[in-house]
């Protein structure tokens, strides 16, 4: 009788302590990561964010595929400006979910076959905002954002660390602070 009563009790007290592994999507940068940035980062007139895919920078980026955005503070609309290499320690890390939307087609009752069109399930991209400490560089880096693959709400995930480096390539190198344990 008391098994039956204990037993959820125990295998909610065994779930608490459940800690995602560092090689997990749920396992996030800890505060205190260091990223360091290998070679001078040009930053475009009239831009704020860099994204980093497969190792390259790009301007226009997949979805489905894990991506990472490097974004400084101000934005200048007179000059390209150079961020030098440098090191940036992590003072914050926040989960975020960003929901993709595009414009859909007009669509009149009862015209065109049934079925057609998307599901109505929300897209989104889940990921990490990690957010630097004042540096006294300039330009100022604010933080780094990581995305995981494009996908429905129920499915998607954000990327691992493996899948960041992999983002970010050689030109990036995220060293990750110690995490004391309980």
């Amino acid at each position: 009788m008391y098994l039956v009563l204990l037993s959820p009790l125990l295998l909610l007290a065994a779930c608490a302590q459940m800690q995602p592994r560092p090689g997990s999507p749920w396992y996030p940068p800890p505060v205190g990561t260091v990223l360091e940035v290998r070679e001078p980062l040009p930053i475009p007139i009239g831009r704020t964010r860099l994204f980093f895919q497969q190792g390259h920078r790009r301007d226009r980026y997949d979805p489905y595929r894990p991506v990472c955005a490097f974004e400084v503070r101000r934005i200048d609309r007179q000059a390209v400006r150079r961020l030098p290499p440098g090191r940036f320690r992590v003072r914050r890390v926040e989960p975020v979910a960003a929901e993709v939307v595009r414009a859909a087609p007009l669509r009149l009752a009862g015209l065109g076959p049934a079925g057609t069109g998307d599901s109505g399930r929300p897209m989104i991209q889940r990921g990490w905002h990690l957010w630097f400490e004042p540096s006294g560089t300039r330009p100022e880096p604010l933080r780094l954002s990581c995305y995981g693959a494009l996908d429905t709400a129920d499915r998607a995930l954000p990327p691992s660390l493996p899948e960041m480096g992999i983002a970010l390539g050689p030109g990036f190198h995220l060293q990750l602070a110690s995490v004391k344990g309980p």
